[in-house]
């Protein structure tokens, strides 16, 4: 996946015990209990929008309402090499209508738009319109002789004609679908004031290849997904860099759980914290500089540390004689959000690095994990259980308001944020096996986001890729 050589021009559960998860590692998924325990001590017994407020100004379409699209756009008939196009538009397609944002006006094969071009005046305006289309996207394709690809795409305004902005992309065969995720990215941010989230990588845990828990990785839209790892192991927890380069992950390959990082670009895995304890759970700082994880110093008994990368310095965050686990960043790198056992049950506490203070977030319900605190910073979703199922929550910081995201049968769990704080990424079994679906971060549209035969769980969502 390239980040960077596309050339982009502008126009109420019970503790685990150890023994309870070695047996749950061994296989076991007697329960749903059963299967968040291995996530969680070993992210620790459980453990580990939809739109952002728009610029108005900008808007040429209405948020009507939960579920309710937006923006009906049309995808002109393309200039240059129909394959090249076909490959761009199939992305461009699946990124938009998985946004919830836009619906993709399709035209009748007889009788539709006579588009003629990329140019404005090339395009059938009156008969887009006429179809329910609002904005019209044109593209022309060229290659070159050495297989270079560039790829003009514009956003045109059906009612005046006008275009409302462009890019041109230039790179290889190989990178087109990455263009089109980029082109959907801006045309969010020329409709809404906000870059999409599409160009960017899920990683997630998969058993796909077999009754091991594998790495894999997918481009954010779902498809093409690939294993990064095949050491016919138990894998938890991937965590990316802010570069998108590395992730960081928890692994039983060499016995104890340990603290493992793989380059998703050469697949080269090293050790950064394990030894004769138990490290799970780990997270970059934003910065990248540092890692927070959990470390089990006595059996009952884990806390959260930071890890100085260039110093090797250790600094405790943590040190309540219970279980803590699940570190998760704030943006600003002065907080973590982490998951603690003493309230008496699991609950989401606020760590601040400067002051050392700690305090409790959540306090509805009984069983609260998994924290992930959105790249704005004004956010911290969590798996939380209610009804006897796993759901997901999102805690709004300056309100002090929670919302339930999820509501489905199956349990919810392990949500990560979109880079724009708009989606969330997380794992469900409503319908009867594991999936990763995405979200909304109201609630308001879900869908199935990774197809696959095996379960796949855990699923994090990086930075962007440019």
């Amino acid at each position: 996946m390239s980040r960077g050589s596309l050339s982009g021009i502008e126009g109420q559960g019970r503790w685990r015990s150890r023994t309870a998860l070695a047996a749950v590692a061994a296989g076991e998924r007697a329960s749903a209990c059963s299967r968040r325990a291995v996530s969680a001590l070993l992210a620790c017994l459980l453990a580990a929008g939809l739109l952002a407020a728009p610029a108005r100004a900008q808007l040429r379409g209405t948020i009507s309402g939960p579920g309710q699209t937006a923006f009906p756009v049309g995808i002109a008939a393309p200039q240059g090499d129909a394959e090249i196009a076909k490959s761009f538009v199939a992305v461009l397609v699946r990124d938009l209508e998985l946004s919830g944002l836009f619906s993709v006006v399709r035209p009748p094969p007889v009788g539709g738009p006579a588009d003629r071009g990329i140019e404005t005046g090339e395009l059938d305006l009156a008969g887009w319109t006429a179809i329910g289309a609002r904005w019209i996207v044109g593209l022309a394709i060229q290659r070159d002789g050495s297989g270079a690809v560039g790829v003009e795409a514009r956003l045109i305004d059906a009612a005046d004609g006008q275009s409302v902005g462009g890019k041109r992309y230039q790179g290889s065969r190989a990178e087109v679908a990455q263009m089109g995720d980029r082109f959907a990215d801006h045309v969010l941010f020329l409709l809404t004031g906000e870059r999409g989230p599409f160009d960017s990588a899920l990683a997630f845990i998969s058993t796909r290849g077999g009754r091991f828990k594998e790495i894999w990785m997918t481009p954010a839209r779902g498809d093409a997904a690939r294993p990064l790892t095949q050491h016919r192991s138990i894998h938890l927890s991937p965590n990316w860099a802010p570069d998108a380069h590395k992730l960081l992950f928890t692994s039983f390959m060499q016995g104890r759980p340990a603290v493992y990082e793989i380059n998703v670009d050469s697949l080269k895995v090293r050790k950064v914290m394990g030894g004769s304890g138990t490290a799970m759970g780990a997270s970059f700082s934003p910065s990248g500089d540092a890692i927070a994880l959990a470390r089990e110093v006595a059996d009952g008994d884990s806390q959260i540390v930071v890890l100085r990368l260039g110093s090797k310095k250790i600094d405790i965050v943590s040190s309540e004689k219970t279980i803590d686990v699940s570190p998760s960043w704030s943006p600003d790198g002065r907080r973590l959000a982490f998951c603690s056992g003493r309230a008496g049950t699991p609950q989401i506490f606020i760590a601040d690095l400067d002051t050392g203070t700690v305090r409790r977030l959540s306090f509805q319900g009984g069983y609260n994990t998994e924290p992930a605190w959105s790249p704005k910073g004004d956010r911290i979703a969590y798996t939380g259980r209610i009804g006897g199922r796993f759901q997901i929550f999102v805690h709004e910081l300056e309100e002090n308001r929670v919302q339930q995201v999820t509501n489905s049968g199956g349990d919810n769990t392990s949500a990560s944020w979109s880079p724009d704080s708009r989606y969330l990424a997380f794992s469900s079994s409503r319908s009867g096996r594991d999936e990763v679906w995405l979200s909304d971060w109201h609630g308001w549209r879900q869908t199935r986001l990774i197809e696959g035969s095996g379960g796949d769980t855990s699923p994090a969502w990086s930075g962007w890729l440019e």
